[in-house]
């Protein structure tokens, strides 16, 4: 699996106070930061595997924001 950052790339984002996560094309978290974790009160166990938009996102946000990634999503 492709990871955008390495872990301590990722220890940066704690300690800056940043959120970060990664989600596969299926929108599932496979990686959390520590900071994320303690913002949205869940450990990093009850985030990763759980599909973002229906998990965290709230349903009377944005509708476009609950369709899955596309390869033009994409950034990298």
């Amino acid at each position: 699996m492709y990871s955008f950052m390495n872990k301590n790339t990722q220890n940066v984002f704690n300690l800056i106070g940043a959120i970060y996560i990664e989600l596969n094309a299926q929108n599932v978290v496979t990686r959390v930061n520590d900071y994320a974790c303690r913002v949205l009160e869940y450990s990093e166990n009850e985030i990763i595997g759980e599909n973002w938009f229906e998990k965290f996102v709230p349903k009377s946000g944005n509708p476009e924001l609950h369709h899955p990634a596309t390869k033009t999503d994409e950034f990298y």
